[in-house]
């Protein structure tokens, strides 16, 4: 699910309608794996309009046909997606869930990214939920693998975030 999805809410409806015709033809040819990656890219569509409940199902599909085949960054990147989505709904716990299951993935140069992201997102978790030293951890977690990969821009948040945590433990 790496490819970059339009923006504008024209490009959305048109990709919608390409997906979904895709999906179908892969339906009738019983390409699972395809079918997988159109139900991903239809969720993160239904995601960027904020149709949450559309872009689960949809995630949820892809999770259920790549579990089916073992695909392991299928899987990943799902357990992300449907994690971004329960944060977006404050549904923590469920959250905590799903980033779990995307860091069960060893850390390559390629994946540095998406797991410093992850390692936020739990950071973000644990500070709502007042454990500031697991977000703490998370968070420096974050950091270090958005130094390795030398996104100066997401080294600013999360330092900025730690600085508002310290902030944070030191009101308590």
């Amino acid at each position: 699910m790496s490819r970059v999805l339009p923006k504008s809410s024209s490009e959305l409806e048109q990709a919608e309608k390409k997906y979904r015709k895709k999906l179908e033809m892969e339906k009738q040819k019983g390409s699972k794996e395809c079918m997988a990656s159109n139900y991903g890219y239809l969720g993160t569509i239904y995601q960027i309009r904020g149709a949450v409940i559309q872009a689960e199902t949809m995630y949820k599909k892809s999770l259920e046909i790549n579990q089916e085949l073992d695909r392991k960054e299928g899987k990943t990147t799902l357990y992300g997606k449907l994690g971004e989505i329960y944060y977006t709904r404050r549904d923590l716990d469920r959250a905590e869930d799903m980033f779990k299951k995307s860091l069960e993935v060893e850390e390559t140069p390629d994946n540095k990214g998406a797991l410093a992201t992850t390692y936020g997102y739990l950071g973000d978790i644990y500070r709502l939920k007042t454990d500031f030293s697991q977000a703490e951890e998370m968070y420096n977690k974050s950091l270090k693998l958005f130094e390795a990969i030398g996104s100066e821009r997401m080294i600013g948040i999360v330092r900025t975030m730690l600085a508002n945590l310290k902030m944070k433990k030191k009101q308590r």
